[in-house]
């Protein structure tokens, strides 16, 4: 019976269309949908101020880190990191920790 979980688990993850599991990827479109309103300045290549109405944020790429701290917690870019990324044209990616992507999920069924 475990066999068969695990392959059953294998075989869906390596069929899977993208390179974040499932709810990495429902996360990052639920939080993209969100940034599209908010305004970006950029302080630098790696440094933001992003401002969302309520919470603004302050973005720091190299260091993954933002003041509403969801970066930090969730270790995948929060709503303010995705509308500084999209403003200067870097992969989402990029900035995912390899446990949320699909190679680290198949490997784990593997």
């Amino acid at each position: 019976m475990t066999h068969k979980w695990f392959h059953d688990r294998w075989t869906f993850t390596d069929s899977l269309h993208t390179q974040l599991t499932p709810w990495a990827t429902k996360y990052l479109m639920e939080h993209n949908e969100e940034s599209i309103l908010y305004t970006v300045y950029p302080i630098d290549w790696n440094e933001f101020k992003v401002k969302d109405g309520a919470k603004d944020g302050l973005i720091n790429l190299s260091d993954r880190t933002c003041t509403c701290q969801e970066f930090e917690i969730d270790l995948l870019p929060c709503a303010h990191a995705l509308a500084a990324l999209r403003a200067c044209k870097r992969p989402f990616i990029d900035f995912c920790l390899h446990y949320y992507k699909k190679s680290s999920l198949v490997e784990a069924y593997a």
